[in-house]
């Protein structure tokens, strides 16, 4: 593509970060654990699956615009994601997100894979079976990689454009 659609920050994150609290992706998440029939993961508190969901899910959007923005719009990105957190009281998904981080980059190869076996840990200790993970981890690769597509399209600018 010759030239990309420039977005701002604000909105691209609002964007990514409202609809990722929202009920309809807690039913998102609710139809594949329940697709994933996993005795470990259905005893799981809800809330608890939904917060790790949310923090690698956080953590993917994160990386994806450190891997394809120039940093000043990726520093920006993250402020403006700590302060949504913040401002909505849900300082612990950034906390989750930032062992997933140190999960993500523990590998030189697949980063994606130590999130799975983190995410199973904190969600199961650890009690998760295979074919879950290898559900979980082609659902988190997927999202990650629809993350990565979208900078083909478009690119992130620190200040918004007047309305």
């Amino acid at each position: 593509m010759l030239f990309k659609k420039n977005v701002s920050v604000t909105d691209y994150c609002t964007g990514l970060l409202m609809p990722l609290f929202s009920q309809e992706r807690e039913a998102t998440w609710d139809g594949l654990r329940t697709r994933c029939n996993d005795a470990a993961l259905n005893q799981t508190d809800k809330n608890l699956y939904y917060d790790n969901v949310r923090a690698v899910m956080f953590r993917l959007m994160q990386i994806a615009i450190a891997k394809n923005c120039h940093v000043e719009s990726g520093v920006a990105a993250r402020l403006f994601m700590d302060d949504y957190l913040k401002k909505h009281g849900l300082t612990e998904i950034d906390s989750l997100s930032d062992e997933y981080n140190q999960a993500f980059g523990s590998s030189d190869t697949d980063g994606v894979a130590p999130i799975v076996q983190l995410f199973a840990h904190k969600v199961t200790q650890s009690k998760m079976g295979e074919p879950t993970k290898r559900q979980f981890y082609m659902e988190f690769y997927e999202v990650w990689k629809t993350f990565f597509e979208e900078f083909k399209f478009i690119k992130l600018g620190v200040c918004s454009a007047p309305r």
